[in-house]
């Protein structure tokens, strides 16, 4: 697979995860983070189904193949599950930035495990990307009033979920490589699928009312992210981690960028050079 494209699907993961991530906001503070978790995940559920059902004998599964892509999709609850506490116990401002780092991890893991080596181009690239990330997300004010008020609650559940989500975007690799991308993201949403099953569903027994704009939104914020892992998966299949994940990991950039546009949220100086700082990385990366 060229260069060229894997840059482009990691790309789309970064607008899929991004436009995902903004849209999503609005059914978590109306209906709760579970609820809308679940919602989502059900939609995947019934598209990859429909799927199936409509292209029968694509998706290829084995007893190998489902125990390699549990731990990817383990490891993903994980790093949601400490995300939320995390933002439900500390600062957006301290964790966000924390959270969407964790393409450091993904880039570490393939040079250790997989031996991959990035160039010097990609690395710089990937620098530049993730401290841009760092400057784009971060609230310097909120910080630095939660530093010297020394509340610095949330920061162990952000760089365990930065832990958790890189390893699982990294360790995800080993199934693709047996079963191809397309059946691991089906695999590794089936697991996914299964373990909110089981850990939120009992959860949900109350009757509250949810609204039908709140459903259809967390719908489409849950197809969003599967798309952006299925370009993902593709992506790392055909190129280096050091190539897709500094890129893909910037989707927390679209985010910002649509409150920026939408919501009308102010930019400090910092996040605008935060941003200038990503736009450098990916087209050093496109090079």
């Amino acid at each position: 697979m060229a260069v060229t494209e894997s840059f482009l699907l990691a790309l789309f993961s970064m607008f899929s995860w991004g436009i995902a991530d903004f849209i999503v906001v609005h059914p978590v503070r109306k209906i709760g983070s579970i609820r809308t978790l679940v919602i989502g995940q059900v939609a995947i559920f019934f598209m990859m189904l429909a799927y199936m059902l409509a292209f029968p004998g694509t998706i290829h599964f084995s007893g190998q193949s489902l125990l390699i892509s549990f731990p990817p999709a383990f490891l993903m609850i994980l790093g949601f599950l400490a995300l939320y506490k995390g933002l439900r116990i500390g600062k957006v401002a301290l964790v966000a930035p924390v959270v969407s780092s964790w393409s450091l991890v993904t880039v570490v893991i393939g040079f250790l495990v997989f031996h991959q080596i990035p160039t010097l181009n990609q690395a710089a690239a990937a620098l530049l990307i993730v401290s841009g990330i760092f400057m784009a997300v971060v609230k310097v004010s909120e910080a630095r009033s939660s530093i010297k008020k020394h509340a610095m609650k949330g920061s162990s559940e952000a760089l365990l979920s930065m832990v958790f989500f890189g390893s699982s975007l990294a360790f995800g690799k080993v199934a693709i490589d047996e079963v191809g991308w397309l059946s691991a993201t089906f695999l590794f949403s089936i697991w996914q699928t299964l373990m909110i099953a089981i850990l939120f569903f009992p959860k949900m027994r109350d009757k509250a009312k949810v609204g039908l704009k709140y459903i259809l939104i967390a719908a489409a914020s849950g197809v969003l992210n599967f798309l952006g892992g299925l370009a993902y998966n593709l992506g790392i299949s055909g190129e280096y981690l050091s190539v897709v994940s500094p890129i893909a990991s910037a989707s927390v950039l679209i985010t910002v960028v649509l409150s920026f546009a939408i919501l009308k949220e102010r930019l400090t100086k910092l996040q605008y050079i935060g941003v200038l700082s990503v736009i450098s990385g990916i087209i050093i990366m496109a090079i």
